[in-house]
Order: C-alpha cells, then sequence, then structure tokens
C-alpha cells in the first residue's frame, strides 16, 4: 500500500507513505541465504 497518510494523524498526517519499500532483491537474498546455511552447516570446518 502507498499513498498520503490522513491529515488527523498527529506529526505524520499527510505525509506520503510507502507500506513496504524491498530493500533486498532476489541476489541480495540468494547470497544472504548462502552465507547463512555455510555457517549453519559447516560450523565445524571454521572451528579449526
Amino acid at each position: 500500500w502507498k499513498g498520503y497518510l490522513p491529515e488527523w494523524l498527529p506529526f505524520l498526517g499527510g505525509d506520503y507513505f510507502i507500506f513496504f519499500k524491498p530493500v533486498f532483491n532476489i541476489a541480495d537474498s540468494a547470497i544472504t541465504i548462502g552465507v547463512l546455511s555455510i555457517l549453519l552447516f559447516y560450523w565445524d570446518v571454521f572451528k579449526d
């Protein structure tokens, strides 16, 4: 949802608002999942 907030909201009324602004794209998600899986499943390799 995106649009303008109602005027009756204190401090925020009338401001443009985007409910969810995506930060990551598919590549960023794949890198994050890859690093987390390496840390989760291969933790004993990094202990040495």
